[in-house]
């Protein structure tokens, strides 16, 4: 598990980005800055809304901010829809919202939380104290529950029709997806990036790609790029939505099943990314943030077939990013290890070519492979040993 830093502000037009904790903590800093601000980490949380200063704002609220009253508006933001009190109190995440449940046998407990924390951060500057009008927190209808439903507004504007300024962080614990280089039996045998390959480069749409190296594994059945990504956008994060690869024309979209690096690099530890998730993007660049010496693996496994008979010595790598799905791409030579005489693919040209009747023999190899594993795990334990 590791701790992962969030944000959704009006500076990302309502997208959600992943932080680094310094970045977290350097928000939570300069706070004021924000028509209205929010932040939860752990128990400590940080509310502003208009131009009141922390001091004022306290004793206008009458009591101390806790996660319970900051996580329903957290709830809201994230989950772009909307919700009811008793929802946005109890959602874990925006992938899994609950139903929702009777509320008054609890004394109103998850709409008395909504209110108390959407009065700390989103009321109007004036001389009462009674609150007034809503901004970004809007209330919506009323359910045949009693329940009312309310959203929060990413689009919202203020009083002199400007948009509102509003930053909400959290925080979270989940797994994590960054896999290191495997120790153990095998390692050694993943191909090893020495800086000889060279550095290719490309840049659009925000983000810069550069290659370190790209590999198709004969004896892992990989295609397997060393990549740097950089954001080179000013304004606003890069969000990473998919990577894709392909060679010989043909699209490779299974990531690798074996978890771990599939490369090293002999003055860096490489770290494995994701190419696609299931919701949502796969992760975001801050303006000129850089990730180095990340991984990228590509199942070759059920394309063998169609790379019979082509020639091939050049890959294609492209990251989509962005809610329009903005490509940016790059062709660059390959590198091919562990072809024999006997493999099936061989040297033609200035290329490789994948000889046919290669994925056939290939699939023979792996199903006795299999078929011995599974009759070597079928044998009684101890049997032999008996009286020997």
């Amino acid at each position: 598990m590791r701790t992962s830093f969030f944000m959704i502000s009006s500076r990302t037009d309502g997208q959600l980005v992943e932080i680094s904790e310094a970045q977290f903590d350097e928000l939570v800093r300069m706070r004021a800055q924000w028509d209205l601000f929010v932040a939860v980490k752990g128990q400590a949380v940080h509310a502003v809304g208009g131009e009141m200063d922390d001091g004022r704002r306290e004793k206008l609220r009458g009591h101390k901010l806790t996660p319970s009253h900051a996580w329903p508006l957290v709830n809201l933001a994230r989950a772009k829809r909307w919700l009811t009190p008793s929802q946005a109190g109890r959602m874990t995440s925006p992938s899994a919202i609950p139903e929702p449940v009777e509320d008054s046998v609890e004394g109103d407990k998850y709409r008395k939380a909504l209110e108390r924390g959407r009065r700390a951060v989103d009321r109007k500057v004036d001389t009462t104290t009674r609150p007034a009008t809503w901004r970004v927190v809007e209330t919506g209808d009323k359910l045949e529950s009693g329940e009312r439903l309310y959203r929060f507004k990413h689009a919202a504007r203020g009083d002199d029709g400007e948009p509102v300024r509003y930053c909400v962080l959290w925080c979270e614990d989940r797994p994590d997806t960054a896999w290191f280089l495997p120790h153990g039996p095998g390692s050694e045998k993943l191909p090893l990036s020495d800086g000889s390959y060279g550095l290719y480069q490309n840049e659009a749409h925000g983000l810069r790609i550069t290659v370190r190296d790209a590999v198709v594994n004969l004896t892992t059945e990989e295609l397997v790029f060393l990549v740097d990504l950089t954001s080179v956008n000013a304004s606003k994060p890069v969000v990473l939505v998919r990577v894709m690869a392909g060679v010989a024309g043909i699209n490779c979209t299974s990531e690798s099943f074996a978890n771990g690096a599939r490369i090293r690099a002999s003055r860096a530890d490489v770290v494995r990314s994701t190419a696609a998730a299931e919701n949502g993007p796969i992760g975001n660049l801050m303006p000129g943030q850089a990730v180095h010496f990340r991984c990228f693996a590509f199942s070759l496994a059920n394309v063998l077939g169609q790379l019979e008979g082509q020639t091939f010595n050049a890959a294609r790598l492209v990251v989509e990013t962005g809610a329009t799905l903005e490509r940016t791409g790059i062709e660059l030579p390959v590198r091919v290890i562990g072809a024999t005489d006997e493999s099936g693919v061989v040297r033609c040209g200035d290329g490789w070519t994948v000889q046919p009747g290669y994925a056939e023999k290939r699939r023979k190899r792996s199903s006795k492979a299999l078929l011995a594993a599974l009759r070597q795990m079928s044998q009684p334990a101890g049997n032999g040993s008996a009286g020997s």
